[in-house]
């Protein structure tokens, strides 16, 4: 009877620890929705971000540092890896990383499924599905690197301002010029982040890409529109 309620006691209490590593090792799906984390329906965590820090609280606690580098992370307040500037992941000595090529098209909404590889093989899936974002795998897997990923594409839940078919709607060379900027945002706000500019800086940078790629696409569709 005693060995029945205390398995009930794991299964069921957030804060308890057992109840922590039990879904460090069997979980299969994370999923990002509305500023928090899930568990199936259980919310494991919620995000606040900060200009230099990102943070996860609820019955898990990480801590996303950043630094010149990246970011280093924070597990129940001890270093446990880091995260680069071009999202290659480190983990209690295990490395994820995903294509350059898939991580562009995810952000700009070409694709909305992202792969994420360890050891040269697949460990899981980020999909976007309905303004949310799923971790998928076969695969038991630690959820400590998908949290982090999650918190890191949390910006993303929506593709990035400017969507593949807004500019496969533009001629040649409004098309080149709307991707051109759309990588430009991308690259300045990762960059931007990462080390720390000014704030004045980082928004005025940003606002006159977001006018550039806007000003592109109107000029395009104004050029349609005379033919």
């Amino acid at each position: 009877m005693l060995c029945i309620i205390f398995i009930n006691f794991i299964n069921t209490s957030e804060k308890n620890p057992l109840y922590v590593l039990s879904l460090t090792k069997n979980m299969d799906q994370l999923t990002y929705d509305g500023n928090a984390i899930y568990d199936g329906d259980r919310v494991i965590g919620t995000i606040s971000m900060s200009k230099s820090n990102i943070e996860i609280n609820g019955s898990v606690s990480i801590i996303l540092k950043r630094d010149k580098a990246g970011y280093s992370i924070l597990e129940d307040n001890l270093p446990m890896g880091r995260i680069e500037k071009n999202l290659k992941l480190t983990y209690q000595g295990k490395i994820y990383e995903t294509e350059r090529r898939e991580l562009y098209d995810f952000v700009t909404g070409k694709t909305n499924k992202l792969d994420i590889f360890s050891t040269g093989s697949l460990s899981a899936t980020i999909e976007r599905e309905n303004s949310k974002l799923v971790v998928k795998s076969d695969l038991q897997f630690e959820k400590t690197p998908f949290i982090v990923y999650l918190a890191i594409f949390s910006r993303y839940r929506l593709p990035a301002y400017g969507t593949r078919r807004r500019a496969q709607a533009l001629p040649s060379p409004y098309k080149e010029a709307y991707y051109a900027l759309i990588i430009a945002f991308f690259a300045a706000f990762v960059f931007l982040s990462i080390y720390n500019y000014n704030t004045l800086v980082y928004t005025f940078v940003l606002l006159i890409l977001i006018i550039g790629q806007f000003t592109v696409y109107f000029l395009g569709r104004r050029k349609l529109s005379e033919k």
